[in-house]
């Protein structure tokens, strides 16, 4: 097996301490060192700031997450008895995959430490809707709003819909809270995933899923 590269080594290295300490807990220099890279500018050679760091992380999970939501959209019916559920699950399950793939996956974590530092947007899917809260340099944050969140906010937008009980400012709210609610939580089965005592993954995104369409339907 070949060994990863350079860049690959400060990628995973940055995403496992981000998660476990958020952006401001790690520093550059750490990153570097136990990457093992000799280089001081390596992060500004590879990637151009800390910020395009964090960003190439997020968007090289977000964008095979949202390709599987695409496909999962194509083929569900909002307009049918549990057309909410089907939204819900398009949204989760694609999220639990991604995490399924790591041994060990630091991916939830990484996104519930930007949900608590970086202004989410919940209206545009986007954690880069203001490039400012982490730096002015972030890569296209045009286009960061959008790159991998396409699937997302279409999801986000079909849920509310079904939300016919709110007010159409309460349904982004709700929307809000329950992606945060399956964020933090499968962070959590990540976490104890690491330490032997978190559930089957299929078993919790089923017990996720339910729990989020009730949170969605509650008055």
């Amino acid at each position: 097996m070949s060994q990863p590269s350079g860049r690959e080594r400060i990628l995973q290295v940055a995403e496992r301490l981000v998660a476990e300490r958020g952006p401001y807990g790690a520093s550059a220099r750490e990153v570097l060192r136990i990457a093992q890279q000799r280089n001081n500018s390596a992060i500004t050679y590879h990637f151009g700031s800390w910020e395009n760091l964090l960003f190439t992380i997020w968007d090289s999970h977000s964008s095979v997450v949202g390709k599987r939501r695409a496909e999962m959209l194509e083929t569900l019916d909002p307009a049918a008895s549990d057309g909410l559920q089907q939204l819900v699950r398009a949204y989760i399950h694609p999220f639990a995959t991604e995490v399924g793939t790591g041994t060990p996956s630091y991916w939830a974590r990484f996104n519930a430490q930007l949900l608590l530092s970086v202004q989410t947007d919940f209206q545009s899917a986007s954690l880069w809707s203001q490039a400012s809260t982490l730096g002015d340099d972030v890569q296209d944050p045009d286009e960061a709003a959008y790159r991998g969140t396409r699937s997302l906010q279409t999801v986000f937008d079909l849920m509310g819909a079904q939300l016919t009980h709110l007010e159409p400012e309460a349904r982004i709210r709700r929307v809000a809270i329950a992606a945060r609610f399956v964020t933090m939580n499968m962070a959590g089965w990540e976490r104890d995933s690491e330490s032997g005592h978190a559930p089957m993954l299929s078993d919790f995104e089923d017990e996720l899923t339910e729990l989020t369409v009730a949170l969605l339907l509650a008055p």
